[in-house]
Order: structure tokens, then sequence, then C-alpha cells
């Protein structure tokens, strides 16, 4: 499986299942890369004839500040702070 590579992502992939794992110390910055990242990753997935939900998809903010809205092709994804 190329995805890791092909995104340039820390990525932990088992099944069926793909957890990508960011980080920054700035809150606008990780909103930008990461709705970028995940962007590409339903790029990714479409090429490659599989199909990334996401409203299945979950964000855990290991923060207290105010999580940033990520989106999948327009759709929220739900966001759990931690």
């Amino acid at each position: 499986n190329d995805f890791p590579e092909i995104n340039k992502l820390l990525a932990v992939l088992f099944a069926d299942d793909t957890t990508i794992i960011l980080n920054s110390p700035n809150n606008h910055l990780l909103k930008n890369h990461a709705n970028s990242k995940l962007n590409e990753s339903s790029e990714w997935f479409t090429n490659n004839e599989l199909t990334l939900n996401a409203l299945k998809t979950r964000v855990i903010h290991y923060n207290n500040k105010d999580p940033p809205e990520l989106k999948i092709e327009n759709t929220n994804i739900s966001t759990t702070i931690m």
C-alpha cells in the first residue's frame, strides 16, 4: 500500500482502517494542512477505486484550544477534543 508514501503522511494502516497523524503548534496552519491532506487522501482513494466515507471519519484533537473545522469534499468531520 503506497498511501503514506504518495501523500507524505504519517499513517497507520490496519485492514480497511486508515489513521492519519498530523500536528502543528498553530491551529490555523493545522487546519490548512489537514484539509489539504484530507483532500489529497480523498483523491488517492478515488484513484484507487476505494471509498473514503466522510460521515464515518473522526478527528481527535489533542489540545484545549478550539479545534479546526475539517472537511472532506465539503462534508464536516466530527471532532472530539481530548
